[in-house]
Protein backbone atom coordinates (compact mmCIF):
# COMPACT_ATOMS: atom_id res chain seq x y z
CA UNK A 1 0.00 0.00 0.00
CA UNK A 2 1.21 3.22 -0.94
CA UNK A 3 -0.87 5.67 0.68
CA UNK A 4 0.60 8.95 -1.35
CA UNK A 5 -0.18 7.09 -5.07
CA UNK A 6 -3.52 6.68 -3.91
CA UNK A 7 -4.04 9.82 -3.08
CA UNK A 8 -2.79 10.90 -6.12
CA UNK A 9 -4.81 8.64 -7.89
CA UNK A 10 -8.09 9.43 -6.05
CA UNK A 11 -7.41 13.39 -6.96
CA UNK A 12 -7.06 12.55 -10.38
CA UNK A 13 -10.31 10.30 -10.98
CA UNK A 14 -11.68 13.66 -9.50
CA UNK A 15 -10.11 15.97 -11.89
CA UNK A 16 -10.56 13.62 -14.86
CA UNK A 17 -14.28 13.80 -14.08
CA UNK A 18 -14.66 17.48 -13.27
CA UNK A 19 -12.82 18.56 -16.08
CA UNK A 20 -14.37 16.40 -18.67
CA UNK A 21 -17.87 17.64 -17.25
CA UNK A 22 -17.30 21.59 -17.31
CA UNK A 23 -15.53 20.62 -20.66
CA UNK A 24 -18.22 19.65 -22.16
CA UNK A 25 -20.37 22.29 -21.21
CA UNK A 26 -18.34 25.01 -22.79
CA UNK A 27 -19.02 23.00 -25.54
CA UNK A 28 -22.58 22.94 -25.74
CA UNK A 29 -22.89 25.62 -28.23
CA UNK A 30 -20.54 23.81 -30.19
CA UNK A 31 -22.37 20.63 -30.10
CA UNK A 32 -25.72 22.33 -30.65
CA UNK A 33 -24.38 23.48 -34.04
CA UNK A 34 -22.75 19.90 -35.29
CA UNK A 35 -25.63 17.69 -34.04
CA UNK A 36 -28.11 20.37 -34.77
CA UNK A 37 -29.98 20.64 -31.30
CA UNK A 38 -32.91 22.12 -30.84
CA UNK A 39 -32.56 23.79 -27.51
CA UNK A 40 -34.54 21.14 -25.30
CA UNK A 41 -32.32 18.24 -27.14
CA UNK A 42 -29.09 20.48 -25.74
CA UNK A 43 -30.81 20.75 -22.16
CA UNK A 44 -31.39 16.78 -22.34
CA UNK A 45 -27.83 16.60 -23.16
CA UNK A 46 -26.60 19.11 -20.54
CA UNK A 47 -28.43 17.56 -17.57
CA UNK A 48 -28.54 13.68 -19.04
CA UNK A 49 -25.12 13.47 -16.41
CA UNK A 50 -26.70 15.33 -13.88
CA UNK A 51 -29.55 12.86 -13.53
CA UNK A 52 -27.50 9.66 -13.32
CA UNK A 53 -24.90 10.77 -11.65
CA UNK A 54 -27.43 12.15 -8.62
CA UNK A 55 -29.73 9.56 -8.85
CA UNK A 56 -27.46 6.85 -8.73
CA UNK A 57 -24.68 8.65 -6.09
CA UNK A 58 -26.38 6.24 -3.14
CA UNK A 59 -26.72 3.14 -4.86
CA UNK A 60 -23.15 3.14 -6.31
CA UNK A 61 -21.37 4.15 -2.66
CA UNK A 62 -23.37 0.92 -1.32
CA UNK A 63 -22.02 -1.22 -3.97
CA UNK A 64 -18.42 -0.11 -3.16
CA UNK A 65 -19.19 -1.15 0.85
CA UNK A 66 -20.85 -4.79 -0.47
CA UNK A 67 -18.51 -5.31 -3.40
CA UNK A 68 -15.36 -4.00 -2.48
CA UNK A 69 -14.06 -0.22 -3.39
CA UNK A 70 -11.43 -0.71 -5.27
CA UNK A 71 -13.50 -2.94 -7.50
CA UNK A 72 -16.26 -0.32 -7.58
CA UNK A 73 -13.65 2.66 -8.32
CA UNK A 74 -11.97 0.98 -11.53
CA UNK A 75 -15.49 -0.33 -12.56
CA UNK A 76 -16.25 3.28 -12.42
CA UNK A 77 -13.45 4.93 -14.28
CA UNK A 78 -13.23 2.43 -16.93
CA UNK A 79 -17.62 3.18 -17.64
CA UNK A 80 -16.59 7.03 -17.41
CA UNK A 81 -13.66 6.60 -19.87
CA UNK A 82 -15.54 4.22 -22.32
CA UNK A 83 -18.46 6.58 -22.06
CA UNK A 84 -16.01 9.78 -22.91
CA UNK A 85 -14.71 7.99 -26.02
CA UNK A 86 -18.46 7.06 -27.01
CA UNK A 87 -19.63 10.07 -26.60
CA UNK A 88 -16.79 11.94 -28.23
CA UNK A 89 -17.94 9.42 -31.56
CA UNK A 90 -21.42 10.58 -30.85
CA UNK A 91 -24.01 12.02 -34.51
CA UNK A 92 -26.71 11.91 -32.87
CA UNK A 93 -28.71 13.13 -29.92
CA UNK A 94 -30.16 9.83 -28.55
CA UNK A 95 -26.04 8.85 -28.63
CA UNK A 96 -24.81 11.68 -26.99
CA UNK A 97 -27.46 11.53 -24.62
CA UNK A 98 -26.40 7.77 -23.75
CA UNK A 99 -23.21 8.54 -23.78
CA UNK A 100 -23.58 11.27 -20.99
CA UNK A 101 -25.95 9.44 -18.73
CA UNK A 102 -23.04 6.29 -19.17
CA UNK A 103 -20.58 8.71 -17.82
CA UNK A 104 -23.22 9.96 -14.60
CA UNK A 105 -23.32 6.20 -14.04
CA UNK A 106 -19.38 5.62 -14.22
CA UNK A 107 -19.07 8.91 -11.56
CA UNK A 108 -21.82 7.39 -9.25
CA UNK A 109 -19.55 4.32 -9.03
CA UNK A 110 -16.09 6.40 -8.59
CA UNK A 111 -16.64 9.19 -6.44
CA UNK A 112 -18.10 7.30 -3.76
CA UNK A 113 -15.57 4.75 -3.56
CA UNK A 114 -12.84 7.06 -4.61
CA UNK A 115 -13.63 8.83 -1.14
CA UNK A 116 -13.75 5.63 0.57
CA UNK A 117 -10.27 4.35 -0.35
CA UNK A 118 -9.20 7.17 0.98
CA UNK A 119 -10.01 6.11 4.39
CA UNK A 120 -9.20 2.67 3.71
CA UNK A 121 -5.62 3.57 2.52
CA UNK A 122 -4.49 6.65 5.18
CA UNK A 123 -4.55 5.88 8.60
CA UNK A 124 -6.69 8.20 11.27
CA UNK A 125 -4.80 11.20 12.08
CA UNK A 126 -3.14 13.75 10.57
CA UNK A 127 -2.10 12.28 7.85
CA UNK A 128 -5.86 11.23 6.69
CA UNK A 129 -6.61 14.69 8.17
CA UNK A 130 -3.93 16.39 5.45
CA UNK A 131 -5.27 14.04 2.50
CA UNK A 132 -8.94 15.00 2.78
CA UNK A 133 -7.69 18.49 2.94
CA UNK A 134 -5.76 18.09 -0.04
CA UNK A 135 -8.59 16.16 -1.60
CA UNK A 136 -11.09 18.86 -0.85
CA UNK A 137 -8.86 21.39 -3.63
CA UNK A 138 -9.73 19.39 -5.90
CA UNK A 139 -12.94 21.48 -7.23
CA UNK A 140 -11.21 24.61 -7.30
CA UNK A 141 -8.50 22.97 -9.34
CA UNK A 142 -10.72 20.50 -11.31
CA UNK A 143 -13.17 23.70 -12.41
CA UNK A 144 -10.32 26.25 -13.11
CA UNK A 145 -8.58 23.25 -15.74
CA UNK A 146 -11.84 22.50 -16.82
CA UNK A 147 -12.50 25.49 -17.78
CA UNK A 148 -8.91 26.73 -19.85
CA UNK A 149 -8.46 22.91 -21.29
CA UNK A 150 -11.83 22.76 -22.27
CA UNK A 151 -11.82 25.76 -23.69
CA UNK A 152 -9.24 25.29 -25.47
CA UNK A 153 -10.18 22.12 -26.94
CA UNK A 154 -13.13 23.07 -27.72
CA UNK A 155 -12.14 25.75 -29.78
CA UNK A 156 -10.30 23.07 -32.44
CA UNK A 157 -13.68 20.09 -31.29
CA UNK A 158 -15.58 19.66 -28.75
CA UNK A 159 -15.28 15.78 -29.23
CA UNK A 160 -11.61 16.29 -28.28
CA UNK A 161 -12.95 18.09 -24.80
CA UNK A 162 -14.45 14.55 -24.08
CA UNK A 163 -11.43 12.35 -25.20
CA UNK A 164 -9.49 14.36 -22.69
CA UNK A 165 -10.78 11.29 -20.54
CA UNK A 166 -8.54 8.67 -21.67
CA UNK A 167 -5.03 9.94 -20.59
CA UNK A 168 -6.67 10.70 -16.85
CA UNK A 169 -8.30 7.12 -17.32
CA UNK A 170 -5.65 5.05 -18.23
CA UNK A 171 -3.20 6.16 -15.74
CA UNK A 172 -5.24 5.71 -13.32
CA UNK A 173 -6.42 1.97 -14.38
CA UNK A 174 -2.16 1.72 -14.89
CA UNK A 175 -1.41 2.39 -11.25
CA UNK A 176 -4.31 1.27 -8.92
CA UNK A 177 -3.58 -2.57 -8.88
CA UNK A 178 0.35 -1.54 -7.56
CA UNK A 179 -1.14 1.73 -5.24
CA UNK A 180 -4.28 0.78 -3.84
CA UNK A 181 -5.38 -2.14 -1.91
CA UNK A 182 -9.03 -3.59 -1.70
CA UNK A 183 -10.87 -2.53 1.06
CA UNK A 184 -12.89 -5.18 3.69
CA UNK A 185 -16.52 -5.91 1.77
CA UNK A 186 -19.53 -5.54 3.94
CA UNK A 187 -20.79 -9.01 4.35
CA UNK A 188 -24.53 -8.73 2.85
CA UNK A 189 -27.16 -8.02 0.21
CA UNK A 190 -28.33 -4.82 -1.62
CA UNK A 191 -31.83 -3.61 0.32
CA UNK A 192 -33.60 -3.44 -3.11
CA UNK A 193 -36.54 -2.12 -1.86
CA UNK A 194 -34.67 0.73 -0.52
CA UNK A 195 -32.66 1.26 -2.98
CA UNK A 196 -35.54 1.44 -5.90
CA UNK A 197 -36.83 4.26 -3.60
CA UNK A 198 -34.25 6.06 -3.46
CA UNK A 199 -32.87 5.77 -6.67
CA UNK A 200 -35.75 6.97 -8.00
CA UNK A 201 -36.68 9.46 -5.59
CA UNK A 202 -33.25 11.19 -5.55
CA UNK A 203 -33.54 11.33 -9.35
CA UNK A 204 -36.78 13.21 -9.32
CA UNK A 205 -35.83 15.54 -6.67
CA UNK A 206 -32.91 16.44 -8.94
CA UNK A 207 -34.67 16.38 -12.20
CA UNK A 208 -37.38 18.72 -10.12
CA UNK A 209 -34.73 21.03 -9.20
CA UNK A 210 -32.90 21.30 -13.11
CA UNK A 211 -36.49 22.13 -14.55
CA UNK A 212 -37.30 24.74 -11.89
CA UNK A 213 -34.26 26.21 -13.14
CA UNK A 214 -35.99 26.13 -16.59
CA UNK A 215 -39.40 26.27 -15.97
CA UNK A 216 -39.90 27.79 -12.80
CA UNK A 217 -41.31 26.26 -9.65
CA UNK A 218 -45.18 26.73 -10.75
CA UNK A 219 -44.90 24.32 -13.66
CA UNK A 220 -46.87 21.52 -13.30
CA UNK A 221 -44.22 19.04 -14.25
CA UNK A 222 -41.75 20.80 -11.74
CA UNK A 223 -44.70 20.84 -8.48
CA UNK A 224 -45.28 16.89 -9.45
CA UNK A 225 -41.79 15.22 -9.73
CA UNK A 226 -40.71 17.53 -6.43
CA UNK A 227 -44.07 16.20 -4.97
CA UNK A 228 -43.27 12.50 -6.49
CA UNK A 229 -39.33 12.74 -4.95
CA UNK A 230 -40.59 13.74 -1.71
CA UNK A 231 -42.89 10.99 -1.33
CA UNK A 232 -40.59 8.46 -2.65
CA UNK A 233 -37.75 9.65 -0.40
CA UNK A 234 -40.11 9.64 2.85
CA UNK A 235 -41.00 6.12 1.62
CA UNK A 236 -36.98 5.21 1.65
CA UNK A 237 -36.91 6.52 5.42
CA UNK A 238 -39.47 4.01 6.54
CA UNK A 239 -38.02 1.14 4.53
CA UNK A 240 -34.35 1.57 5.52
CA UNK A 241 -35.40 1.68 9.27
CA UNK A 242 -37.07 -1.47 8.92
CA UNK A 243 -34.14 -3.30 6.80
CA UNK A 244 -31.69 -4.92 8.12
CA UNK A 245 -28.89 -3.56 5.60
CA UNK A 246 -29.89 -0.29 4.76
CA UNK A 247 -28.48 1.43 1.77
CA UNK A 248 -28.89 4.37 3.79
CA UNK A 249 -27.80 3.70 7.49
CA UNK A 250 -30.31 5.93 9.15
CA UNK A 251 -28.10 6.24 12.39
CA UNK A 252 -25.89 8.87 9.92
CA UNK A 253 -28.42 11.53 9.65
CA UNK A 254 -29.95 10.87 13.29
CA UNK A 255 -27.00 11.59 14.75
CA UNK A 256 -26.69 15.31 15.42
CA UNK A 257 -23.01 16.22 14.94
CA UNK A 258 -22.70 14.31 11.48
CA UNK A 259 -26.44 15.15 10.11
CA UNK A 260 -25.54 18.86 11.12
CA UNK A 261 -22.55 18.61 8.47
CA UNK A 262 -24.79 17.12 6.06
CA UNK A 263 -27.15 19.70 6.45
CA UNK A 264 -24.49 22.25 6.27
CA UNK A 265 -22.62 20.70 3.66
CA UNK A 266 -26.35 20.79 1.32
CA UNK A 267 -26.55 24.86 1.88
CA UNK A 268 -22.77 25.36 1.10
CA UNK A 269 -22.87 23.36 -2.11
CA UNK A 270 -25.15 26.06 -3.49
CA UNK A 271 -22.41 28.07 -4.20
CA UNK A 272 -21.67 25.76 -6.97
CA UNK A 273 -24.71 26.64 -8.73
CA UNK A 274 -24.94 30.37 -8.40
CA UNK A 275 -21.65 30.69 -9.21
CA UNK A 276 -21.26 28.94 -12.39
CA UNK A 277 -24.54 30.58 -13.47
CA UNK A 278 -24.01 34.39 -12.81
CA UNK A 279 -19.89 34.89 -13.16
CA UNK A 280 -19.41 33.11 -16.16
CA UNK A 281 -22.38 34.94 -18.19
CA UNK A 282 -21.05 38.02 -16.30
CA UNK A 283 -17.12 37.51 -17.33
CA UNK A 284 -18.44 36.45 -21.36
CA UNK A 285 -21.48 38.64 -21.74
CA UNK A 286 -20.57 41.53 -19.84
CA UNK A 287 -16.48 41.91 -19.62
CA UNK A 288 -16.00 39.75 -23.20
CA UNK A 289 -13.68 37.25 -21.88
CA UNK A 290 -13.21 33.95 -24.07
CA UNK A 291 -13.47 30.58 -22.09
CA UNK A 292 -10.10 30.32 -21.71
CA UNK A 293 -10.21 33.53 -20.49
CA UNK A 294 -12.71 33.22 -17.80
CA UNK A 295 -10.82 29.70 -17.08
CA UNK A 296 -7.61 32.19 -16.04
CA UNK A 297 -10.15 35.02 -14.36
CA UNK A 298 -10.66 31.95 -12.27
CA UNK A 299 -7.49 31.02 -11.15
CA UNK A 300 -7.34 33.54 -7.72
CA UNK A 301 -10.73 31.25 -6.30
CA UNK A 302 -8.63 28.14 -7.21
CA UNK A 303 -5.75 29.23 -5.46
CA UNK A 304 -7.09 30.55 -2.66
CA UNK A 305 -9.30 27.21 -2.24
CA UNK A 306 -6.44 25.29 -2.47
CA UNK A 307 -4.62 27.04 0.19
CA UNK A 308 -8.02 27.31 2.23
CA UNK A 309 -8.21 23.02 2.27
CA UNK A 310 -4.39 22.30 3.07
CA UNK A 311 -4.66 24.77 6.16
CA UNK A 312 -7.67 23.51 7.27
CA UNK A 313 -6.48 20.18 8.60
CA UNK A 314 -4.36 21.99 11.08
CA UNK A 315 -7.14 24.36 12.78
CA UNK A 316 -10.28 23.19 15.00
CA UNK A 317 -12.92 22.55 12.72
CA UNK A 318 -15.79 24.20 13.76
CA UNK A 319 -13.93 27.76 13.88
CA UNK A 320 -12.47 27.12 10.49
CA UNK A 321 -16.27 26.46 9.39
CA UNK A 322 -17.54 29.76 10.61
CA UNK A 323 -14.71 31.39 8.54
CA UNK A 324 -15.53 29.78 5.61
CA UNK A 325 -18.99 30.89 6.00
CA UNK A 326 -18.56 34.14 7.11
CA UNK A 327 -15.70 34.91 4.12
CA UNK A 328 -18.44 33.34 1.47
CA UNK A 329 -21.01 36.06 3.07
CA UNK A 330 -18.80 38.84 2.63
CA UNK A 331 -18.00 37.37 -0.75
CA UNK A 332 -21.36 37.18 -2.04
CA UNK A 333 -22.06 40.91 -0.79
CA UNK A 334 -19.64 42.76 -2.70
CA UNK A 335 -21.26 40.87 -5.26
CA UNK A 336 -24.52 42.12 -5.23
CA UNK A 337 -23.01 45.72 -6.17
CA UNK A 338 -22.30 44.59 -9.39
CA UNK A 339 -23.01 46.81 -12.18
CA UNK A 340 -22.64 46.89 -15.99
CA UNK A 341 -19.66 49.15 -15.41
CA UNK A 342 -18.19 46.91 -13.20
CA UNK A 343 -14.62 46.18 -14.20
CA UNK A 344 -12.84 42.81 -13.10
CA UNK A 345 -9.66 44.15 -10.62
CA UNK A 346 -12.14 46.39 -8.79
CA UNK A 347 -15.16 44.31 -8.59
CA UNK A 348 -14.75 40.38 -8.84
CA UNK A 349 -11.13 39.86 -7.91
CA UNK A 350 -11.72 40.38 -4.25
CA UNK A 351 -14.83 38.70 -3.96
CA UNK A 352 -13.36 35.52 -5.88
CA UNK A 353 -10.31 35.39 -3.62
CA UNK A 354 -13.23 35.48 -0.67
CA UNK A 355 -15.56 33.12 -2.01
CA UNK A 356 -12.54 30.64 -2.80
CA UNK A 357 -10.67 30.87 0.23
CA UNK A 358 -14.26 30.94 2.15
CA UNK A 359 -15.30 27.86 -0.22
CA UNK A 360 -12.30 26.22 0.24
CA UNK A 361 -12.09 26.44 4.59
CA UNK A 362 -16.07 25.45 4.42
CA UNK A 363 -15.97 22.36 2.20
CA UNK A 364 -12.54 20.96 3.55
CA UNK A 365 -13.99 21.44 7.36
CA UNK A 366 -17.09 19.91 6.30
CA UNK A 367 -14.98 16.77 4.84
CA UNK A 368 -13.12 16.27 8.08
CA UNK A 369 -16.10 16.59 9.92
CA UNK A 370 -17.54 13.63 8.12
CA UNK A 371 -14.59 11.69 6.32
CA UNK A 372 -11.71 11.78 9.44
CA UNK A 373 -13.67 8.97 11.36
CA UNK A 374 -15.49 6.79 9.41
CA UNK A 375 -17.76 3.49 10.71
CA UNK A 376 -16.08 0.51 9.20
CA UNK A 377 -19.32 -0.99 7.53
CA UNK A 378 -20.13 2.42 6.23
CA UNK A 379 -17.55 3.81 4.07
CA UNK A 380 -19.73 3.92 1.22
CA UNK A 381 -22.55 5.41 2.13
CA UNK A 382 -21.07 8.35 4.16
CA UNK A 383 -19.01 9.35 1.05
CA UNK A 384 -21.91 8.92 -0.72
CA UNK A 385 -24.24 11.59 1.03
CA UNK A 386 -21.46 13.84 1.32
CA UNK A 387 -21.30 13.97 -2.63
CA UNK A 388 -25.04 13.92 -2.94
CA UNK A 389 -25.57 16.68 -0.62
CA UNK A 390 -22.72 18.93 -2.42
CA UNK A 391 -24.87 18.05 -5.97
CA UNK A 392 -28.20 18.47 -4.30
CA UNK A 393 -26.57 21.51 -3.22
CA UNK A 394 -25.59 23.11 -6.47
CA UNK A 395 -28.41 22.08 -8.27
CA UNK A 396 -30.88 24.06 -5.48
CA UNK A 397 -28.10 26.66 -5.82
CA UNK A 398 -28.85 26.72 -9.21
CA UNK A 399 -32.59 26.65 -9.35
CA UNK A 400 -33.06 29.05 -6.75
CA UNK A 401 -30.58 31.39 -8.63
CA UNK A 402 -32.74 31.42 -11.89
CA UNK A 403 -35.91 32.02 -10.11
CA UNK A 404 -34.13 35.11 -7.88
CA UNK A 405 -32.67 36.03 -11.68
CA UNK A 406 -35.57 35.84 -13.44
CA UNK A 407 -38.00 37.77 -10.45
CA UNK A 408 -35.66 40.45 -10.56
CA UNK A 409 -34.46 40.69 -14.31
CA UNK A 410 -37.20 38.76 -16.24
CA UNK A 411 -35.47 37.62 -19.27
CA UNK A 412 -32.07 39.70 -18.96
CA UNK A 413 -32.74 41.50 -22.70
CA UNK A 414 -30.17 43.97 -21.71
CA UNK A 415 -27.06 43.81 -19.67
CA UNK A 416 -28.30 46.01 -16.96
CA UNK A 417 -31.17 44.08 -16.16
CA UNK A 418 -28.56 40.94 -16.56
CA UNK A 419 -26.36 42.15 -13.84
CA UNK A 420 -29.11 43.56 -11.92
CA UNK A 421 -30.40 39.07 -11.63
CA UNK A 422 -26.70 38.32 -10.91
CA UNK A 423 -26.37 40.95 -7.96
CA UNK A 424 -30.05 39.68 -6.98
CA UNK A 425 -28.90 35.74 -7.15
CA UNK A 426 -25.58 36.82 -4.65
CA UNK A 427 -27.74 38.10 -2.33
CA UNK A 428 -29.78 34.52 -2.41
CA UNK A 429 -26.24 32.92 -1.34
CA UNK A 430 -26.14 35.05 1.57
CA UNK A 431 -29.36 33.83 2.93
CA UNK A 432 -28.20 30.30 2.54
CA UNK A 433 -24.95 30.54 4.15
CA UNK A 434 -26.54 32.22 7.12
CA UNK A 435 -28.81 29.56 7.70
CA UNK A 436 -25.07 27.27 6.93
CA UNK A 437 -24.08 29.26 9.60
CA UNK A 438 -27.01 29.03 12.38
CA UNK A 439 -26.78 25.07 11.75
CA UNK A 440 -23.01 24.85 11.74
CA UNK A 441 -23.06 26.98 15.36
CA UNK A 442 -26.20 24.83 16.47
CA UNK A 443 -25.39 21.27 15.75
CA UNK A 444 -21.69 20.97 15.50
CA UNK A 445 -18.97 19.94 17.89
CA UNK A 446 -16.01 22.49 18.01
CA UNK A 447 -13.79 19.78 17.16
CA UNK A 448 -16.14 18.43 14.43
CA UNK A 449 -18.02 14.84 14.70
CA UNK A 450 -17.83 12.64 17.53
CA UNK A 451 -15.21 10.75 17.97
CA UNK A 452 -17.24 7.28 18.10
CA UNK A 453 -16.86 5.29 14.82
CA UNK A 454 -20.50 4.86 15.20
CA UNK A 455 -21.61 7.89 13.34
Amino acid sequence: MRPAIALTLVITCQLMITVTIIAVNISLPAIRTELRLSVSGLSWAENAYLLAFGGLLLLGARTGDILGRRRTFVAGVIVFTAASVAGALATSLVWLITALAAQGVGSALAEPAAIALIAANVPVGPRRNRALGIFSTTTGLGLTLGLVVGGTLSTVSWRLALLAAIPFGAAILALVPMAVRETERVKGRFDLAGALTCTVGTTALVYGLVRASGEGWTDVWTAGTLLGAVLLLTATVVIESRAAQPIIPLRLLTNRHRGGAYAALLLVGTLGGTLLFCLFQFMQDVLGLSPVGTGVAFLPFALTLLVAALLTPRLPTRPVLVCGILLVIAGALWLTRLSPSSGYAEALLGPLLFLGAGYGFAIAALNLALLSRVPKDAGGAVAGLQQTMVRLGASLGLAGTVTVFTLVAGAGETAELAVRGYAGAFGLTVAFFALALVVALVTLRPSGIADDENG
